[in-house]
């Protein structure tokens, strides 16, 4: 019970003063009151006890205090009486808070400064696993003082500041961004899976300096460069920054408005990404890839039954690309939208002109899973017949393993209205994936095609003939089509041939073909429309 609370003490809590009151009741929480009871024990035993503690207003705010507690001992008093003077901490909290910000956080964009940025880099390093890889980039404002010279330093915070909201735009609840100092940011990504991750947060850094800038009636316009370094768990976090900080100064010398990377094999392969998207940029502007066409047969009676659509493109200096490293860029880039629908279109139209030319066959196409979750997929397919004119039995759609792993993005639903239309599906490379011999009936496919892998041994391994006898059985069960790809030999054939495998494709039959060797190829085999 409160026997006496002085004026101070009433304004304080906001409390009338009216007897009884319990003290416990300005407290806010269990632990405010545990410490309470710790100190009334310890001014029991050693006369007084002096510490920091909570108490709550009677309107609910709470107040820091600085409290000595007095045990008062009498003889004639079965109940203890304590005294306790408080002092009202809130102001000296305010400036405690004030300075520990100051120390840690920048004045003009209040983000983590330098000193905080060791510290949080530290604590993300040392909670790394020791092989996982971390980014520590720096970005900075290129020429910054021309804007304070043209416009004035108000107009140079602000673009700044500017940078700053937008970087804050772009970064991941785990990520670090600080102002390291001037026109200088940091940016810590944990966990990157390897250097193009962080590439690509470059170009996006990059993209956040050079929009332009509306400010005060001015349009302002600047650059910026960014320096990157990887780093695992156990480096020295200030010997990445450093890194970092010379990665900049690199892009720096070499003009500016770009970004250099520390690691100079690193910088290497990154150019050469760099030069092959612009090869890609160069044939999806021009047009200029074609389409090879391997063809594939009847394992019985050697009738062609129709092609596999393979992207080609040829650098007028460089020379061949590689069909996968051109695929891989285009999915990144999000140019693989496009460029699959060209594919899908090209491919049809020249299945077309065969079926006209008397040699009615299919045509396989190779489909990625980010083409196969787009909305407009399935009327991209459904386009691409109407205006070619090819029959929708004659289009087969080529997925790998891996596309139809999961279907969080509904991929069954597409390739059911893929199959709606007409159009038959294979599964490719069938045994490099997920799928079990048993998980072969739940998926929407038609063909499929066994992996090269489970040919190269077929003739010298009683295994893996035994397992490609037991796909082309189940298989058949199942009324799936079975083909075979990368047949060399003709033991390889005849072999596939005794085990039922129904198609083949591979060098035995053909390489791929550009589309006037196929006119040539089929006019001299014979073409069955299955």
């Amino acid at each position: 019970q409160i026997r006496y609370l002085n004026p101070v003490g009433r304004v304080m809590l906001g409390h009338d003063g009216r007897p009884p009151a319990r003290a416990f009741d300005f407290l806010p929480d269990e632990m405010a009151a545990d410490l309470m009871r710790e100190g009334m024990r310890a001014a029991e035993r050693d006369g007084t006890w002096t510490g920091e503690n909570r108490l709550k207003g009677v309107d609910g705010r709470v107040i820091p205090v600085s409290q000595v507690l007095i045990a008062h001992r009498s003889p004639h008093r079965d109940v203890p009486t304590y005294s306790i003077v408080c002092r009202d901490m809130s102001d000296q909290r305010r400036l405690e808070d004030q300075l520990r910000r100051a120390a840690l956080y920048d004045d003009v964009t209040g983000l983590p400064n330098r000193a905080l940025l060791e510290v949080e880099l530290l604590r993300t390093l040392g909670g790394a696993h020791p092989t996982a890889t971390t980014a520590v980039m720096f970005a900075d404002v290129d020429r910054l003082q021309r804007v304070n010279e043209t416009f004035g330093s108000d107009v140079g915070d602000q673009v700044v500041n500017t940078v700053s909201e937008r970087i804050s735009q772009l970064i991941r609840g785990a990520d670090i961004l600080a102002r390291y100092g001037g026109a200088q940011f940091a940016v810590v990504l944990s966990e990157v899976s390897d250097e193009f991750e962080p590439i690509g947060f470059a170009r996006r850094l990059l993209r956040c300096f050079a929009d332009p800038m509306e400010i005060d009636g001015h349009l302002v316009r600047v650059t910026g460069s960014v320096g990157i370094a990887l780093t695992s768990g156990t480096a020295d976090p200030r010997e990445a920054l450093r890194s970092a900080e010379i990665a900049l100064h690199r892009a720096k010398e070499a003009g500016g408005g770009r970004f250099a990377l520390f690691d100079l094999d690193l910088q290497d392969r990154a150019q050469q990404r760099v030069e092959r998207e612009a090869d890609l940029r160069e044939a999806l502007e021009s047009g200029s890839w074609w389409l090879a066409y391997q063809p594939v047969v009847d394992a019985r009676s050697g009738s062609v039954t129709g092609a596999e659509a393979l992207l080609r493109f040829t650098h007028p200096e460089k020379g061949p690309v590689s069909p996968f490293d051109l695929v891989r860029l285009a999915e990144q880039s999000g140019a693989i939208i496009d460029l699959g629908r060209e594919i899908l279109n090209r491919a049809c139209a020249e299945a077309t002109r065969w079926r006209e030319r008397g040699h009615a066959m299919s045509v396989a196409v190779n489909v990625s899973a980010i083409q196969l979750r787009d909305a407009t997929f399935v009327d991209d397919v459904s386009d691409a017949l109407h205006r070619s004119g090819l029959p929708a039995r004659n289009l087969v759609i080529e997925l790998t393993e891996t596309t139809l792993a999961t279907d969080e993005h509904g991929e069954v639903r597409s390739l059911a209205a893929i199959r709606s239309l007409g159009c038959r599906v294979a599964l490719d490379d069938f045994g490099t994936g997920f799928s079990s011999l048993s998980g072969l009936r739940d998926l929407p496919i038609d063909v499929v095609k066994l992996d090269r892998s489970f040919i190269t041994d077929l003739t010298g391994s009683p295994r893996a003939s035994a397992l490609v006898e037991a796909v082309v059985t189940l298989a058949g069960a199942l009324d799936l089509t079975v083909v075979a790809e990368g047949v060399e030999t003709t033991e390889q054939h005849e072999l596939l041939a005794r085990l039922g495998c129904d198609r083949i494709q591979g060098y035995l039959i053909s390489q791929p073909l550009s589309p006037d060797e196929m006119d040539d190829f089929l006019t001299a085999h014979s073409v069955a429309d299955r």
